[in-house]
């Protein structure tokens, strides 16, 4: 065999073993059957010690302590605190009455402080403020025929005056003014006012104790012809017709629906016409 031979022959043995070589890394490895498999296993004796785990020498921590919660306990408001609703604004309080039991008779002394109108006054009573109506008469208002000369008569007889106040049986009438008879020395006010003619006799049980005495006062007025009595004529509220005051339709006339002028003008203005009986004149 030559050279080139050999060299041939080796070249091919070469590239043989290569791809053996090459084949045997391809080709996976097979795990041996499990019955191929064996394990063999060792007792340990009875007597090999247990492993004994030494603790480090670092001191152990203390347990963590757990802190329970606080109670909840129910707390009061501090004074502060406390919302207190704001209180009613007081009630309107009138004066309490004075008490009128200086004598028998039932008197008290009073200071006149203002003339409202003919039969009412305000007076002060130990330092507090009255009205005072005075019992058993009537002036008239003071936007009516002769009610502003009965406001000034009053004024005249009582004003800035200490008075005597007497009590009938009521103490008050309905609007809270005291009712009461009214003096100074020995004139008797509510008295002399229906004397003069500048009140009409308007009493109301119980309250009647002169009711008598003011009725013949009244009577004497008119005779007198004083004051509401010197009126020209008289007509009524409940018709339309005035009257000489001698006429027989005119003392029917219940004196609380009387209604004097001083003249015929003076009733046809407030719609008045002359009564057909008497026959007042027409015009003055």
């Amino acid at each position: 065999m030559n050279s080139r031979s050999r060299n041939r022959l080796s070249k091919l043995i070469f590239s043989l073993i290569l791809v053996a070589i090459i084949a045997l890394s391809c080709t996976p490895t097979t795990a041996p059957p499990e019955s191929s498999i064996k394990i063999t296993y060792k007792a340990t004796p009875a007597s090999t010690p247990q492993t004994q785990i030494i603790p480090s020498q670092t001191t152990p921590s203390s347990p963590a302590l757990v802190t329970p919660p606080l109670a909840k306990i129910p707390t009061t408001p501090s004074p502060s605190q406390v919302t207190t609703p704001p209180a009613p604004p007081p009630a309107e309080t009138t004066p309490p009455l004075p008490q009128v039991t200086v004598t028998q008779s039932n008197e008290i002394e009073a200071k006149v402080t203002r003339i409202i109108d003919g039969d009412t006054i305000e007076v002060e009573i130990n330092g507090k403020s009255y009205k005072v109506r005075y019992i058993g008469i009537d002036t008239p208002e003071t936007n009516k025929p002769l009610g502003q000369e009965a406001t000034n008569k009053n004024y005249e007889l009582v004003s800035s005056k200490i008075v005597k106040l007497v009590k009938d049986t009521s103490d008050t009438d309905d609007f809270g003014r005291l009712l009461r008879y009214v003096y100074i020395g020995d004139l008797f006010i509510n008295a002399e006012l229906v004397r003069l003619g500048y009140a009409v006799v308007k009493t109301y049980p119980p309250d009647i104790k002169y009711e008598a005495l003011f009725l013949s006062l009244q009577s004497e007025a008119k005779t007198g012809q004083r004051g509401i009595w010197a009126r020209k004529y008289v007509g009524s509220k409940s018709s339309d017709k005035y009257h000489i005051p001698s006429c027989t339709w005119a003392k029917k006339i219940n004196p609380e629906n009387e209604v004097w002028f001083n003249s015929a003008t003076d009733a046809k203005l407030n719609g008045y016409s002359p009564c057909g009986v008497c026959k007042p004149p027409a015009s003055d």
